[in-house]
């Protein structure tokens, strides 16, 4: 297999950029720190270059994150811009070894596992990723097949962990009856309104070991205001607020939610000030939510079935 080498330093967009460009005295400073099952760390929160930026030139974009603070990136071969992300990677100054990069396997062009994640190696310009995840089950024709050649990416040091995206309890289920090593996390789409419907897998997550990373988290903020929850995280975001002596953003409420029911999140904002708000959760001694504030907010299954 391919083994990239480093891209080369993008001395002129590192000036512009950052101001100096030297690395964290630890590593990732200013994160929440979980311990995947494999014995990993991961931190919490990621940049995610999907979404919105999906098929952009993401370089300015994760350098402006880099410089705010965060030291995880959520990319996918199907996001179209592992090579704009990797010339920012190479760009930051920052040592691999206080980066933690996730990407996606997503079978573009009917690739297998093994091309694929040597494209995304060769994009990202680095010779290994931290999680590599199967995007979604639609992408697996032969479930057996893929996860030995999941496995194997461990065993020949091209990721150090991988898992899933967008299993549900059954499928994450048929999945743990062939794996030799288990799916260390599954990303899933996860936010006030279908919190409760996602409990059964959350269930077996727990009872497995598998730890749960929510994309789409402000969802009832930013796609769907107006309804239910608004109040329930407006209250919250005040108690917080009291707690803090600062004033806390129903968005950074929300991202707390997180926190508190030990669930990593990727998030994303171009804007330098929002990136900034969006790391304060997960601040040292950022207060948690209460289970009955979370049992409220958690307490409208279904209200928008668009989201």
């Amino acid at each position: 297999m391919y083994i990239p080498t480093l891209l080369p330093l993008l001395s002129t967009l590192t000036e512009k950029i950052f101001n100096s460009a030297a690395t964290p005295p630890t590593q990732f400073p200013g994160h929440v720190l979980y311990t995947l099952n494999d014995g990993n760390q991961i931190p919490s929160p990621f940049f995610g270059v999907g979404s919105v930026l999906k098929g952009s030139n993401v370089t300015e974009n994760a350098l402006l994150s880099f410089k705010t603070g965060y030291r995880a990136l959520d990319e996918s071969a199907i996001y179209f811009n592992e090579d704009t992300a990797g010339l920012a990677i190479a760009a930051s100054g920052i040592a691999r070894e206080a980066l933690y990069i996730t990407t996606k396997f997503d079978a573009l062009h009917g690739q297998d596992v093994e091309a694929e994640i040597s494209s995304s190696l060769e994009k990202l310009g680095v010779s290994y990723v931290d999680l590599y995840l199967i995007h979604a089950p639609v992408f697996v024709k032969d479930p057996l097949d893929v996860w030995r050649k999941m496995e194997a990416l461990v065993e020949q040091g091209f990721t150090r962990s991988i898992g899933v995206s967008n299993y549900d309890a059954t499928q994450l289920s048929e999945l743990l009856s062939i794996a030799r090593i288990k799916p260390a996390v599954n990303q899933i789409r996860y936010h006030a309104y279908n919190a409760q419907s996602h409990q059964p897998l959350l269930d077996l997550a727990k009872k497995e070991g598998i730890l749960i990373e929510a994309y789409s988290s402000l969802t009832p903020i930013t796609s769907a205001p107006g309804g239910p929850a608004d109040s329930i995280v407006e209250k919250v975001a005040k108690r917080l607020s009291k707690a803090t002596g600062k004033i806390i953003t129903p968005g950074q409420a929300t991202l707390g939610w997180l926190c508190s029911k030990g669930i990593v999140a990727v998030t994303t904002s171009s804007k330098e000030e929002r990136l900034k708000e969006q790391l304060v959760p997960f601040e040292k001694d950022f207060p948690a939510w209460t289970e009955k504030e979370i049992r409220e907010y958690e307490a409208f299954p279904g209200w928008n079935e668009t989201i």
